[in-house]
C-alpha cells in the first residue's frame, strides 16, 4: 500500500492549533507548560496525560487508533473501516515519542467515522471488514504511517519510550472505490512494532518475575528497582548481533536493562546515531514512572533536551568539580584564548593579502581606468621593467 493511498484512510481527527495542548485548569493557576521537551504520549491512559501535564510538560496526546467493534454478525456482511490514528503532522519537530501498546481504548462501530466526507481524489481507499471478523484493529497499519513519519526524527537528538506488549500481525484488506465501482486489492499484512525499524529479534513470553540487569548505579537502575514488582512482560527480546569479519558479536548499542528468570530481554536500550530508544515492560504506577522518568534519569541522558529542567543544575556549581576539573578547565580556557589569538592574526593577514593582490579580481570585474591600473600591477607583479600607463 503506497504512501499516498495510507494518507487516504486517515480520517482527520486532530485538534486546532488554538485547541490543541493547552494545560487542564486546576484550582487556582493551571501549570505552567514549558515549550521543551516536546512531547507526543500516544495511546497513554489520561491519567498518565494529566500527570505529565501537572509537571509542566508539553504533552500531546495521540493514538494510532481504537480497536472498533464491527457487527459483522451475520454471513456475507461486510463493513468499510478507516483510520482513526492522531499524531502531530510536525512529529519530526518532536524531542519524545511515548507508545503504550497494551490496553487500547475499544469502541463501537459508527458509520459516520469511517465514512469520508469530503475528498479531492477521483479514488476512495477503505479497508474492508467482513464476516466473520468482529474486531477491526487499525493499530499495526497505523504503525507503519507512524514509521515513516519518525525517519527524520531518528537521526536527531531524541528519545522513543515503549511499553511492549505481544508482537501482532495484522490482516488489512483494502478497497478501491471509484465512479464505476468498488475493486478490491491485495490482502496486506503489518505488525504492530512497524513504527520501530531497529526491533531486535522477539518472542512472545507472558511473565511478571523479572530483574535488573543495568549494573550501572544510576537513577535509571534506581526507577527499575521500585517498579520490578509490578512489573508484567509480554514479549521477550534478543540480543542484536553483527559479523565482525570473524565472528558474531553483540551489538554494543544494546544495553539489556532487565530480563526474565529465563534469561530472555524483557527491557532494553538502544543507541542508533543521535536517538536512543527505551522499550519497558508494562508497569502498573506508569504515571510515576513516567514522571521520574522525565526529570530524574533522561535529563542527565540528553540535558540539551530539557533546558528548563533543574534536576542536575547543581552538577555546576564549582564546589561539585571533580579532581582535576578546575585545572583542565583552565587549560582549557587558555587554549581558547590562544585560538582566538591565532585566528584574528590570520584573519588580518587575510585582510592584507587581498587588498595586496586584489587587482587579481579586477583583472576579470572591472573596466575601463581600474582595468588598465589591474593590467600594469599584474604585469609589474609578472617581473616586466618599464610598464608604463599611458
Amino acid at each position: 500500500m503506497s504512501k499516498r493511498e495510507t494518507k487516504g484512510l486517515e480520517k482527520d481527527t486532530r485538534p486546532s492549533e488554538d485547541s490543541k495542548n493547552k494545560p487542564d485548569e486546576a484550582e487556582g493557576q493551571p501549570p505552567q507548560i514549558y515549550e521543551s521537551p516536546r512531547i507526543c504520549a500516544i495511546d497513554l491512559e489520561e491519567k498518565c496525560i494529566q500527570a505529565l501535564k501537572s509537571r509542566g510538560f508539553n504533552c500531546y496526546s495521540g493514538t494510532l487508533g481504537p480497536i472498533v467493534k464491527v457487527p459483522n454478525t451475520e454471513r456475507y456482511s461486510e463493513y468499510q473501516c478507516l483510520l482513526n490514528l492522531d499524531f502531530p503532522s510536525n512529529l519530526h519537530e518532536y524531542d519524545i515519542i511515548i507508545i503504550d501498546l497494551q490496553n487500547p481504548l475499544q469502541v463501537d462501530y459508527i458509520k459516520e467515522d469511517h465514512t469520508y466526507t469530503k475528498t479531492k481524489e477521483h479514488k476512495q481507499l477503505v479497508l474492508e471488514s467482513a464476516f466473520p471478523q468482529t474486531i477491526f484493529d487499525p493499530r499495526a497499519l497505523s504503525a507503519s504511517i507512524l514509521g515513516k513519519s519518525l525517519r527524520p526524527f531518528m537521526v536527531k537528538e531524541s528519545f522513543i519510550v515503549v511499553f511492549g506488549a505481544a508482537h501482532e500481525r495484522i490482516e488489512y484488506h483494502p478497497v478501491s472505490i471509484t465512479q464505476r465501482g468498488a475493486s478490491r486489492g491485495n490482502t496486506e499484512t503489518y505488525s504492530l512494532y512497524d513504527f520501530y525499524a531497529n526491533l531486535p529479534s522477539w518472542e512472545n513470553v507472558t511473565g511478571m518475575d523479572t530483574a535488573i540487569v543495568f549494573k550501572d548505579e544510576s537513577e535509571l537502575r534506581s526507577l527499575l528497582e521500585r517498579h520490578n514488582d509490578n512489573a508484567t512482560y509480554r514479549i521477550t527480546f534478543y540480543h542484536p548481533t553483527h559479523w565482525d569479519g570473524k565472528n558474531n558479536v553483540k551489538n554494543d548499542n544494546f544495553f539489556p536493562l532487565m530480563e526474565a528468570k529465563s534469561g530472555r530481554i524483557v527491557s532494553f536500550a538502544n543507541m542508533e546515531k543521535e536517538n536512543i530508544t527505551l522499550i519497558f515492560p508494562q508497569i502498573k504506577h506508569k504515571e510515576v514512572f513516567l514522571v521520574d522518568l522525565l526529570e530524574k534519569v533522561l535529563p542527565g541522558i540528553i540535558p540539551s533536551l530539557f533546558p528548563y529542567s533543574t534536576q542536575f543544575a547543581w552538577l555546576s556549581d564549582p564546589i561539585y568539580r571533580l579532581p582535576n576539573e578546575k585545572e583542565l578547565m583552565q587549560e582549557k580556557k587558555k587554549l581558547q584564548d590562544e585560538y582566538q589569538a591565532s585566528l584574528k592574526e590570520l584573519e588580518t593577514k587575510i585582510d592584507t593579502n587581498r587588498k595586496e593582490y586584489g587587482y587579481l579580481y579586477d583583472l576579470i570585474k572591472e573596466t575601463g581606468p581600474k582595468l588598465v591600473k589591474a593590467v600594469e600591477k599584474c604585469l609589474t607583479w609578472l617581473g616586466f621593467d618599464n610598464i608604463v600607463n599611458v
